[in-house]
């Protein structure tokens, strides 16, 4: 019988009270089944309730051959079921239903229509469940669900359906962990009836009815063994032995032929401009024509009204322009002397002697050398006969292997990271790294994965240099990875 700390000292407080006898009966299917998704997780090792998927517990009991003939609803004292919390990872509560309408099985039950039971009687309402609840067990009074499948009750026995509440996200243990191994637990105890063989001589009767609990409960069926895990990612190769002895050099090839000569560098700066030679002398001006004579200054007009406007005197020959009239009156202004005729234009002086050169300009940077022209092919000459292969000497301390880019580039301080996890409800490992596991940044490792769903290859999300995260699909599935990087 599977110990539970207290539980124990509940059971012996009932029978002093209650002549009887309690048998633990194992689940016989389980599974969770997730709203509006057709995955279906009967063979997985844990029972998810709550979390992203909003995920329903379905857990069934076989009750038939448990009880004495005869054994009728009034018979049942108590009926416990028991869940074992295996991981929390949000905390809220949970109500516990009676199953109703819908035979199921775990190998095909899903959440996209298939038969599953429906919300009856409520057993248990607002089960809190805590982050410390992890790694213990939860106990739930289903007395009334138990009577109701005995004759003399009205119900067909289609299990416990469990959902959450509150954000919760919870995990308890299935039929199939073989990790921690607590599966769902139907603890019943039934009024008169048949005791089973007698236990520890206890001081009472009574006293021995507990021990038979205590020793000879029903044994759960063993647990299918787990499938084999995945197989290892193979280990990086191990550095190659001494080479053996080199065959005879074959014959020298001809010389490639030589590149072509590099482009020539750029022509360097031209030398600065000498310095202007002297302008030469101007040549002398052509006279300058004869002013023309001043014409007669007009009479003032008198003042007062305007006076009529004078007779224009006749033009000055080729004088100067009139002095203006006194204002009032203005007479009018004598007409402009013609302009002298323009004196010839001196002839252009001699040009004056070209300076001297200036002197050479600093030679200009070389320009920068062709790329080296390719190689010629390979001679032709014969390989020489493979030497005999030296003996394998002893093999060396693993080195670390050197680590390239693709583009040929050395990853400096490389090292290799491996390790596996299991997925959880939504199909996600997280890896945390730690100490000199750590590499650089999210870019400067990659990472290989294998998983156990060849259904839905791994893929991996690298956060950081210290965690990253690999998505498998599907909850349970054990997942593998090398990392490799600086």
């Amino acid at each position: 019988m599977r110990t539970f700390g207290w539980k124990g000292g509940v059971l012996l407080a009932l029978l002093a009270q209650v002549a009887g006898w309690s048998t633990e009966i194992p689940v016989a299917q389980d599974t969770s089944v997730s709203p509006g998704s057709a995955t279906i997780f009967g063979s997985h090792s844990l029972i998810a309730v709550g979390g992203a998927g909003a995920n329903q517990g379905l857990i069934q009991f076989d009750l038939s051959n448990v009880f004495p003939g005869g054994t009728t609803a009034p018979g049942i004292a108590k009926a416990t079921l028991w869940l074992f919390v295996n991981k929390v990872d949000n905390p809220g509560a949970f109500d516990v239903y009676q199953g109703t309408n819908a035979p199921w099985a775990e190998a095909t039950a899903n959440g996209t229509g298939l038969p599953i039971p429906t919300r009856g009687s409520m057993l248990g309402n607002g089960i809190l469940v805590t982050y410390a609840s992890a790694g213990t067990f939860i106990g739930i009074d289903v007395t009334a669900a138990v009577r109701d499948w005995l004759p003399g009750g009205s119900g067909i026995n289609t299990g416990f359906l469990i959902i959450a509440g509150g954000g919760l996200d919870v995990s308890f243990d299935s039929k199939e962990s073989t990790n921690t191994s607590h599966h769902a637990i139907l603890d019943v105890t039934v009024l008169g009836g048949q005791t089973g063989a007698t236990g520890v001589t206890g001081s009472t009767g009574v006293t021995g009815a507990t021990g038979v609990t205590g020793a000879t409960g029903v044994t759960g069926p063993t647990g299918i063994t787990g499938a084999t895990g995945v197989t290892g990612i193979t280990g990086a190769t191990g550095d190659t032995g001494a080479t053996g002895v080199t065959g005879a050099t074959g014959a020298t090839g001809a010389t490639g032929t030589t590149g072509t000569t590099g482009t020539t560098g750029p022509t360097g700066v031209t030398g600065a401009t000498g310095d202007t030679g002297p302008t030469g002398s101007t040549g002398a001006n052509g006279a300058v024509g004869v002013t023309g004579v001043t014409g007669a200054t007009g009479a003032t007009g008198a003042t007062g009204s305007l006076g009529a406007t004078g007779v224009t005197g006749s033009t000055g020959a080729a004088g100067s322009t009139g002095a203006t009239g006194t204002t009032g009156g203005t007479g009018s202004t004598g007409a402009t002397g013609n302009t002298g005729s323009t004196g010839s234009t001196g002839s252009t002086g001699t040009t004056g002697a070209t300076g001297p050169t200036g002197s050479t300009g600093a030679t200009g940077t070389t320009g920068v050398t062709g790329s080296t022209g390719i190689t010629g092919a390979t001679g032709a000459g014969l390989t020489g006969a493979d030497g005999a292969t030296g003996a394998t000497g002893v093999t060396g301390a693993t080195g670390v292997a050197t680590v390239y880019l693709n583009d040929g580039t050395v990853v400096s301080t490389p090292h290799i990271v491996r390790g596996f996890g299991t997925t959880d409800i939504i199909g996600n490992v997280a890896v945390t790294l730690s100490g000199a596991a750590i590499f650089t940044s999210s870019t400067s490792y990659s990472c290989t994965i294998a998983s156990d769903n060849p259904s839905f290859p791994a893929s991996v999300l690298q956060a950081s240099g210290s965690s990253f995260t690999i998505n498998a699909l599907g909850l349970g599935h054990t997942v593998q990875y090398v990392c490799v990087g600086n």
